[in-house]
C-alpha cells in the first residue's frame, strides 16, 4: 500500500518551489531522464515513504546498486532468498510512484570468494562476472529495463589497492633524501587519492582490462536474453589540466588523461588500448588485441559520472611516472573535488567529439560540503553552495546538448543523505538522526523546478 507523502511536506514543496523557473532555457527532451543516486551504495532502504519523496521531488529515475555477495552469498552459485525479496521491494516501492530503477550490478565490493580466487587480476573474472550478471537477469529482468553492469571501474581499482599518499612504501628515494621541508611539501601537494605508484598502475590496468571485458560478456548475454531495455558501462571522467606552461605539463596532462579517460572509452569504441599508456605503463599479461572484444559489445549507453577535473605538474620526486596529481585548485571545494561545472562541458563535448553520437547518461553529478551548507534553520535545511553548485552544472549540460552532445538523462548524486562523514552528506534530502523524519533541502526544490519545467533554471527558486 502507497503511503501518503504528509500534508506538510507536499505544501512545503508546492509553496517554495515554482513550477516554471525564471530565466529557462531551451527545454530537455521530452523523455529526458530526471534521476537520482544513492550515497549508501545500497538500493534495498528505499521503502514506499523513501520512494514517495524522490516522486515529490519529480525524478523520473533512481539509481541503485545489487550487491554480489548479498544476491550469491555462498560458491554454489544460488540465489539468496532473502536477498531477492528485498529487491523486489525496492522495485515495488518504486513501481508505485511510477519512478523507473537503473540497476547496477557492481560497484565497490567483491565476494570474499571471488577476491580470494584473484579477484579482478584473474583472466577468470569476466566468466565469474558474466554468470552473476546473468542470474541478475533473470531475476529481475522483467523489472528493470536499464542496467549498468559496473560504475568507475578506474575509481573502483584504485581504492581497492588503498595506497595513501606520503606512505612510506609510496615515496621514492629520492624524496626521502630530500630536506625536511621539501618532504613536507611534497606530501602536502600529493595529498590527492588518484596519486598512487607506477607498479600499482601497471596492476590496474590489467584489472581493468579484465573488467571491460566483463562488461562485453555482460553486454552480450543481457542481448541473448531476449529483454527489452538497455544496458551500458558508467565511468568516472575527469578532464585533465596542465598546471603551468610549458610541453613537459602538456604531455604528462596528455598521459593522465590516457590512464584516467582514453583507457576506458578507446578501449569500449575504438578497439584499442591508447598507445601512450601501453608504452609507460607496459602492463604485464594483458593483450591488447582484446580490445576488439570489448568494442564488439560495448553496449547501449555510456554512462558518465563527473564530480571534478584533475591537475598535473611534473615533479621529479613524484612515484607517479614523473608528475604531481594537483588538488582543489579553485576556490569553491566540494567533498569530492574541485567544483568546476566547465569540466562538465567539456567531459561531454570531448566524447561526442572523439567517439560520435553517443547516447550519454550523466548517473552521478553532485556535491557534498559538509556542515556550513547542511545549516538547519527552522527545520529547513539552506543547502545554498549545493544549489549553486547544481545550477552551474545544469547549465553546462544543457549547453554541451545544444552543441550536439546526445545527453539522455541528468542523475544527481545523491537521493538522500548517507550516514557518516561530510563526503555522504551529499543528498538532495536529509534524514533526522534523532526523529527519523524527512526533510527537503533547498536543492530538492530546486531540482524540482527544474523537473517540472524539463529546462535549466538561471535562477534557484
Amino acid at each position: 500500500m502507497k503511503l501518503p507523502i504528509p500534508l506538510f511536506l507536499v505544501c512545503a514543496l508546492a509553496l517554495s518551489g515554482c513550477n516554471r523557473p525564471v530565466g529557462q532555457a531551451k527545454p530537455f527532451p521530452p523523455d529526458f531522464a530526471w534521476g537520482a543516486g544513492n550515497a549508501a551504495r545500497d538500493g534495498v532502504a528505499i521503502g514506499e515513504e523513501e520512494a514517495g519523496m524522490l516522486a515529490a521531488v519529480g525524478l523520473t529515475h533512481y539509481r541503485f546498486g545489487i550487491s554480489w555477495d548479498r544476491l550469491i552469498p555462498d560458491a554454489d552459485g544460488r540465489l539468496d532468498a532473502a536477498a531477492v525479496a528485498a529487491y523486489n521491494q525496492t522495485l515495488d516501492a518504486l513501481a508505485g510512484e511510477g519512478i523507473k530503477p537503473v540497476v547496477v550490478l557492481y560497484e565497490r565490493g567483491l565476494p570474499a570468494r571471488i577476491h580470494d580466487a584473484g579477484g579482478w587480476s584473474s583472466p577468470d573474472s569476466p566468466d565469474w562476472f558474466a554468470d552473476y550478471a546473468g542470474k541478475a537477469f533473470a531475476a529481475f529482468g522483467d523489472r528493470v529495463s536499464v542496467w549498468v553492469t559496473m560504475a568507475d571501474p578506474f575509481t573502483d581499482r584504485l581504492l581497492a589497492h588503498a595506497e595513501v599518499p606520503g606512505a612510506p612504501e609510496v615515496q621514492s628515494e629520492a624524496l626521502s633524501r630530500a630536506p625536511p621541508f621539501v618532504q613536507t611539501r611534497r606530501r602536502a601537494r600529493g595529498m590527492n587519492p588518484r596519486q598512487s605508484t607506477a607498479a600499482s598502475m601497471r596492476t590496474r590496468a590489467v584489472e581493468t582490462h579484465h573488467m571491460l571485458l566483463a562488461h562485453a560478456a555482460a553486454v552480450e548475454l543481457y542481448k541473448a536474453s531476449g529483454h527489452e531495455g538497455s544496458i551500458g558501462i558508467a565511468l568516472g571522467y575527469s578532464p585533465v589540466h596542465a598546471v603551468g606552461d610549458g610541453a613537459v605539463n602538456t604531455a604528462y596532462a596528455e598521459l593522465e588523461d590516457g590512464i584516467e579517460n582514453r583507457w576506458f572509452l578507446d578501449a569500449l569504441y575504438s578497439g584499442v588500448y591508447p598507445s601512450d599508456v601501453m608504452t609507460a605503463l607496459n602492463p604485464v599479461g594483458l593483450d591488447p588485441a582484446e580490445a576488439s572484444r570489448i568494442a564488439a559489445s560495448p553496449g547501449d549507453f555510456i554512462g558518465v559520472e563527473y564530480f571534478a577535473p584533475t591537475r598535473v605538474e611534473a615533479d621529479s620526486l613524484s612515484e607517479h611516472l614523473g608528475y604531481r596529481l594537483i588538488p582543489n585548485l579553485d576556490g569553491d571545494k566540494s567533498e569530492f573535488g574541485e567544483a568546476e561545472a566547465q569540466g562538465l562541458y567539456d567531459t561531454l563535448t570531448r566524447i561526442a567529439a572523439d567517439y560520435g553520437a553517443l547516447p550519454i547518461m550523466l548517473l552521478a553529478n553532485g556535491a557534498a560540503y559538509g556542515p556550513i551548507d547542511e545549516l538547519n534553520e527552522n527545520g529547513r535545511i539552506r543547502d545554498e553552495l549545493r544549489v549553486r553548485f547544481l545550477r552551474r552544472h545544469l547549465v553546462q549540460a544543457q549547453k554541451a546538448a545544444d552543441e550536439g552532445a546526445d545527453l539522455r538523462g541528468y542523475f544527481v548524486w545523491s537521493g538522500f543523505d548517507a550516514p557518516g562523514s561530510a563526503a555522504t552528506q551529499a543528498g538532495l534530502i536529509h534524514r533526522d538522526a534523532d526523529s527519523g523524519a524527512f526533510l527537503f533541502k533547498d536543492s530538492a526544490r530546486y531540482m524540482r523546478s527544474i523537473v517540472a519545467a524539463n529546462a535549466v533554471s538561471r535562477m534557484p527558486f
